[in-house]
């Protein structure tokens, strides 16, 4: 995604190497999505999916705030209000994300066995 340098391989491998060894006139630049807002919640949500992954503790807002229209923002953030014995609001993040596109029909079957499990305490 980023800039991409053209080498000349005839000007690094020869003995007397001449300055610059690249073609600056055919570098492919860095994709222009590097600096749009959705790359920074993209890098956002990969952070905070870190984060759950090794347990360390954030705002359940923060992911479905860095990707909104992803069904595990939503599960995440239930994730995190269970921990937080929030049951409500975990039953509402799984909820919204069963009404996602899932990836697949066990992570669905998981989410909903979530809240079935909320429901009941």
């Amino acid at each position: 995604m980023g800039a991409y340098v053209c080498y000349d391989l005839n000007k690094i491998f020869q003995k007397n190497k001449p300055t610059p060894l690249y073609e600056e006139s055919l570098n492919i630049a860095a994709d222009s999505l590097l600096k749009t807002p959705i790359y920074q919640s993209i890098r956002e949500y990969l952070a905070l999916e870190k984060m759950h992954l090794s347990h360390q503790v954030f705002n359940p807002k923060a992911i479905v705030m860095a990707n909104p229209n992803y069904y595990d923002s939503y599960r995440i953030a239930g994730d995190i209000y269970t921990d937080l014995q929030k049951n409500d609001s975990a039953i509402a993040m799984y909820r919204k994300a069963l009404t996602l596109e899932i990836a697949t029909q066990e992570e669905k079957e998981s989410i909903i066995k979530k809240v079935r499990k909320l429901q009941k305490k």
